[in-house]
C-alpha cells in the first residue's frame, strides 16, 4: 500500500496471520456481511458511510455490525495470543 511506512508493514505482518484466523471465525459466527464491513472499514479505511451504502445497510446498522464484529473479533484475538503463550507463573511442584 502507498504510504506505509517500514513500521507499518512490519506491524500489519505481525497481525495478519492472527487476525485472518480470527476473522473467519468470527464471521462464521456473526455473519460475512460483517466480515466485510469490518474489511473495507478497518482494513481498507473506507468510511462507515460508505461502506454501509456500498453493502446495502443503512450507517446505524453498519455501526452495529461493525461494533459487535469488533469486540468478537477482540475477544477472538485475545483466545488466540492466550492458547499460543500461557501465562508464566511458578512451576508446579
Amino acid at each position: 500500500m502507498a504510504g506505509m511506512t517500514k513500521e507499518d508493514r512490519a506491524t500489519e505482518k505481525l497481525f495478519s496471520g492472527p487476525l485472518c484466523s480470527c476473522k473467519n471465525a468470527v464471521q462464521a459466527d456473526i455473519g460475512k456481511l460483517s466480515g466485510e464491513l469490518f474489511r473495507r472499514v478497518d482494513t481498507e479505511g473506507q468510511s462507515i458511510e460508505v461502506a454501509a451504502e456500498a453493502l446495502g445497510l443503512g450507517t446505524r446498522e453498519a455501526r452495529t455490525l461493525l461494533f459487535m464484529f469488533r469486540k468478537r473479533m477482540a475477544t477472538a484475538l485475545v483466545g488466540s495470543m492466550s492458547a499460543a503463550h500461557p501465562a508464566r507463573g511458578p512451576k508446579p511442584n
